[in-house]
């Protein structure tokens, strides 16, 4: 008898680099104000996604398996019940997703058999890093040449960009009292590079180390 997949993703549980810069410097943050923090949520799927968006069918597919609509507008991004879609080219998407729910990969590629587009999980080699509070966005600007302005970035938008030499996108998250919340994505490759990075940058104003979810 054929084994059956279960509806929930198992996958396992991968320490981020905030988890690994914690673990080898013993430091889960810098005394002062705590001008930012830092975050690695966990149990999400990154999957990136390419299509035709003018073809129909396809965009119809993708908004009926993932609940919703391709953003085709550039360095935008589209968001529905904790589902995140990112603009990153005329025929290119990443969709960002919390593991609950089935895989991400499987349930697209199922929807868009036949039509010409291609669909493959990245959650094994990417990882989303968070940073919020008041001197969040300062952080970002002394490794990145974009203006991170709410005027110019605001939510509702994405980049892709080099921090600190290294590849990334940008999402402004969600507004919070501190100030604005950034994800970036990057490869896991980097990411404890680009943790010890930003973390240097804040020390001056003092930074912590929330909680991985």
């Amino acid at each position: 008898m054929a084994e059956t997949r279960t509806a929930e993703m198992q996958e396992p549980r991968r320490e981020s680099a905030l988890g690994r810069v914690e673990t080898l410097t013993g430091v889960s943050g810098v005394s002062g104000d705590h001008g930012c923090w830092f975050e690695a949520p966990q149990s999400l799927q990154l999957v990136n996604l390419r299509g035709d968006p003018d073809d129909r069918i396809y965009c119809d597919r993708v908004r009926d398996q993932l609940h919703v609509s391709l953003p085709v507008s550039p360095n935008t991004v589209s968001r529905e019940g904790g589902t995140t879609l990112c603009w990153l080219g005329p025929d290119w998407w990443l969709v960002i997703k919390p593991m609950s729910g089935g895989s991400v990969e499987d349930g697209l590629q199922r929807a868009l058999t036949g039509l010409h587009a291609s669909v493959c999980d990245l959650t094994g080699g990417h990882e989303v890093l968070r940073i919020g509070g008041r001197t969040a966005r300062d952080v970002l600007a002394s490794a990145c040449t974009l203006d991170l302005h709410p005027t110019r970035f605001p939510d509702g938008c994405c980049v892709q960009t080099q921090l600190a030499h290294t590849g990334v996108v940008i999402i402004p998250a969600i507004q919070d009292p501190e100030g604005m919340v950034f994800d970036i994505v990057v490869r896991r490759s980097f990411a404890e590079y680009l943790v010890s990075w930003l973390t240097d940058a804040a020390g001056e104003d003092g930074y912590t180390f929330r909680r991985s979810v």
